[in-house]
């Protein structure tokens, strides 16, 4: 039984587990960390939701922060790749601000991604 021998003589058995060897590793790293980034932006549009919802909870005629707060609160209860949330929702006579931050699940070597999100709108009034 005979090898197969390239045109040098040597003998290239097994070069291809090792190239699977070295590029398979790499391979799984980059899908891994690009479905880091899709999982990023889901988080991000999660929260851009929740803080508009609290916005729009707080700055109706006889809202309060508390209200906005509640409303983020409950829209964020069914989001399973957010860790570590903070909710602060204010109320001034002009308008509503809404900033939610919180920590996406990692994938990648267990590093921490923070995201945080802010929106504000004004103040709605009933005039007569």
């Amino acid at each position: 039984m005979t090898r197969s021998r390239n045109h040098s003589g040597r003998d290239d058995s097994g070069a291809t587990t090792v190239e699977v060897a070295v590029l398979l590793p790499l391979m799984l790293l980059l899908v891994m960390a690009v479905v880091q980034v899709g999982l990023w932006f889901h988080v991000r549009a999660v929260m851009t939701t929740a803080a508009n919802k609290a916005v729009d909870a707080s700055r109706a005629d006889a809202a309060t922060a508390a209200d906005g707060e509640q409303a983020a609160a409950e829209f964020l209860t069914h989001t399973a790749a957010l860790d570590d949330v903070a909710i602060d929702v204010e109320r001034g006579p002009e308008g509503a601000r809404a900033q939610i931050s919180g920590q996406v699940v990692s994938l990648m070597f267990g590093a921490p991604i923070t995201v945080t999100v802010v929106v504000e709108a004004p103040i709605e009034t009933v005039e007569p």
